[in-house]
């Protein structure tokens, strides 16, 4: 953008001083043309000014608007000469002259072509980098240099802020690595470490990579590392911390940057509790209370277990359901109606599992009020929790 801005800015000043202090910048002077006002006489920089700012309207479709407009004007003039009062006419220099001219935009271009590889070529900086965030650092053990850090919206996505981002949204975070050894075979041998931690310290997200391939001279090696927060994340600061290390130079680099995660804090629980029990007629649907089945149907059933309790990282929670019909009759029991034994090797304070079943209700069923009871056990902590609900059929 600033680039854009500042190439913009020189372009209106270079056409707006040259047509008015000369009549003609150096395009119009090497094929024979130059501006100047409609009833004669040098263009001045006030006119100047006039048609150069209404190059953005003439400039509109690839100047097809100038186009349009110099057509049907009998002397060939678009928006912007209209409202200056100038016109441009056939203004042929002599060849010395031409040659003069040409010499000195060759010097131009080749200047400006020469300071922007000298630009891109800056300290720090490697001709196969492409900066794609700012303000992020860098990281540099030795040689070896973490370079162009940022976060994307996805991959091959466009850059975005650090955050704040919220649970379940893909943070995107990639960068290159430059100044690495190369052994004999030309490969270049690198260990890649790294951890995404949350507020309390605990990791959401550990990785680790060994790279082992042939890499051209002054070309970079590009690495990201993506997660998604889950719904029971503790808002606050993220840390990356990622470590580099480079098995031939024997060089090592370390690195961290932040991100914000947002949101309500989940208070946690100090022994096995349900929340949020709902129940729908439709998987995705809202929770309805009461729920009321015409005849027969679907009841979905959703909760969160929170207060679950962890041997390591492993997990073991079973409910059990029994539904009782309008007089009071056991119609179904099933004392493993959710069982849940698993590794989660993220579980912060906030943890919960979140549970979701469903009945099916045959059609032609007796009419009345059906009670559900649910019994939960974390068999880890050997703690239990009971709850229950009703819907009716009609």
């Amino acid at each position: 953008m600033f680039a854009f801005a500042a190439g913009s800015a020189f372009a209106f000043l270079y056409h707006w001083l040259a047509e008015g202090l000369f009549g003609a910048t150096l395009g119009k002077a090497l094929i024979g043309i130059a501006v100047e006002r409609a009833s004669g006489g040098r263009c001045g920089l006030g006119a100047s000014l006039v048609r150069n700012l209404l190059r953005v309207v003439d400039g509109i479709g690839v100047y097809l608007v100038g186009l349009v407009a110099a057509l049907v004007s009998r002397s060939r003039q678009r928006l912007g000469d209209r409202l200056a009062r100038t016109v441009v006419i056939e203004r042929p220099l002599a060849v010395p002259a031409r040659i003069v001219l040409a010499v000195i935009w060759a010097v131009a271009v080749t200047a400006g072509v020469a300071a922007a590889v000298m630009l891109h070529r800056a300290p720090g900086s490697a001709p196969a980098a492409v900066s794609i965030s700012a303000g992020l650092g860098a990281a540099a053990g030795g040689n070896l240099r973490l370079v162009n850090p940022g976060f994307l919206e996805r991959q091959d996505g466009p850059p975005r802020p650090q955050g704040p981002y919220r649970r379940g949204e893909l943070v995107y975070f990639r960068y290159q690595i430059l100044g690495f050894g190369r052994g004999p075979d030309g490969k270049a041998k690198l260990e890649i470490n790294g951890a995404i931690k949350d507020p309390d310290g605990l990791a959401l997200h550990r990785w680790s990579r060994t790279f082992d391939q042939p890499v051209p001279a002054d070309e970079p090696i590009s690495a990201w590392v993506s997660t998604e927060p889950p719904g029971f994340a503790p808002p606050g600061p993220y840390e990356i911390e990622i470590t580099v290390q480079d098995e031939v130079s024997q060089a090592r680099l370390d690195y961290r940057v932040s991100f914000e995660v947002v949101g309500e804090a989940i208070a946690p629980a100090s022994q096995l509790e349900v929340r949020g029990f709902e129940v729908a007629v439709s998987e995705e649907g809202p929770a309805v209370s009461p729920l009321v089945l015409e005849g027969g149907g679907r009841v979905y059933l959703r909760w969160k277990m929170v207060g679950i309790a962890f041997r390591g990282d492993d997990m073991d929670v079973r409910v059990g359901l029994k539904v009782f019909g309008p007089g009071g009759q056991l119609l179904f029991d099933k004392p493993d109606f959710v069982s849940e034994r698993e590794t989660v090797a993220y579980h912060p304070r906030g943890f919960f599992l979140p549970i979701s079943g469903r009945l099916n209700i045959p059609s032609g069923a007796p009419k009345g009020t059906y009670t559900l009871r649910f019994e939960a056990t974390d068999n880890v902590a050997e703690s239990k929790a009971d709850w229950s609900a009703r819907f009716q059929v009609r």
